[in-house]
């Protein structure tokens, strides 16, 4: 969803910063980068471990809460649907094929982000990795969402942002589509996708085909 969906990385870095930095992590924009596609759990442990603060001043719970509190705060003002999202759901769904959102932020965040651009209509399956023991890049949020959609992850096809999301769907044994954002889209780290784009305008029956003789 975050990076699919919409660009949400930005706000999400705003978020963490604020929230973080009130905490006595330094962290910065380029640490941020490095934690992409993680549950948010997992990326406060992370820093935690690295950066431990008083936690009787504020819980991780605390800073759990705080980042998403203002994330969909953001979401809410400033967000926009990526371009090319309506044309992708509606490819997809022309072809009868089951949608799902596997997606590594919580049932909240995901609840924000599909209510605000009514896009609940179009999915079989929301899951959250907030619902497994091992986040993104372990593949485990991938292979429940094909389980609830019923189809084998062999059959499923995975639309990711980052390299945390690819390993883990090419992990549950997904065929895989990149959409990276503008400035990491050279990087080789998206080249383990079987087909990156620049923007989800770009698939169409020539790709859609591509995919299908893999």
């Amino acid at each position: 969803m975050d990076g699919v969906l919409l660009d949400s990385e930005p706000f999400w870095k705003a978020s963490e910063i604020s929230v973080f930095n009130s905490a006595g992590v330094p962290l910065t924009s380029d640490m941020c980068d490095t934690t992409v596609g993680m549950r948010l759990k997992d990326v406060i442990a992370l820093w935690y471990k690295k950066h431990s603060w008083d936690t009787k001043k504020k819980s991780l719970t605390d800073v759990e809460v705080e980042i998403i509190k203002s994330l969909i705060s953001i979401i809410i003002e400033k967000g926009v649907l990526n371009s090319g999202v309506i044309k992708a759901l509606n490819f997809f769904e022309s072809k009868n094929l089951p949608l799902a959102i596997a997606s590594s932020s919580s049932m909240n965040i995901i609840d924000a982000v599909v209510d605000k651009f009514r896009l609940r209509k179009h999915f079989s399956v929301i899951h959250s990795a907030e619902f497994e023991e091992h986040g993104k890049p372990h593949p485990a949020t991938y292979i429940s969402a094909a389980k609830l959609l019923g189809a084998d992850p062999s059959e499923c096809l995975a639309i990711e942002d980052s390299p945390s999301g690819l390993r883990s769907a090419i992990a549950a044994g997904m065929k895989t589509i990149a959409v990276p954002e503008a400035r990491s889209f050279d990087k080789p780290e998206f080249d383990i996708a079987d087909l990156k784009l620049r923007t989800l305008v770009e698939l169409n029956e020539e790709n859609f085909s591509k995919l299908n003789s893999l």
